[in-house]
């Protein structure tokens, strides 16, 4: 499981499922000035389709009424017309360019990478 030194622990991580996180108690908004932690929770869905993600935002039920979407889940274009037609969800609607929405993740993992002969070469 990830470790946080930030305003949110990982509470549990179900690979290309879910993530959940909650406050971390021994964080100190004090001794932060940049982040807050204001939910008590933060839940995550992951690999959900975006058919399905905006279909589930316009019909806000549940705990879909708070949800956020970000990441590659743009609106299909079959769906933009529904919702570009109605005031009530072109209102919650954000477009443009949206500069703090993307992020870059680098995998950690690697495997050992090694010359035909085995030796480990440098380049020259």
């Amino acid at each position: 499981m990830p470790f946080s030194y930030g305003p949110y622990e990982f509470a549990s991580h179900v690979r290309d499922k879910s993530i959940r996180m909650v406050r971390n108690p021994h964080w100190d908004q004090s001794a932060d000035h940049i982040r807050l932690n204001l939910p008590d929770e933060l839940d995550f869905e992951l690999s959900v389709e975006g058919s399905v993600i905006t279909d589930r935002l316009v019909r806000g039920q549940g705990t879909d009424q708070q949800a956020v979407s970000f990441g590659s889940s743009a609106i299909a274009p079959e769906q933009a017309a529904q919702i570009l037609a109605s005031p009530a969800l072109k209102q919650r609607t954000i477009t443009g360019f949206l500069a703090g929405r993307r992020r870059l993740s680098l995998s950690t993992r690697r495997k050992s990478r090694t010359s035909p002969a085995g030796e480990r070469t440098s380049m020259r």
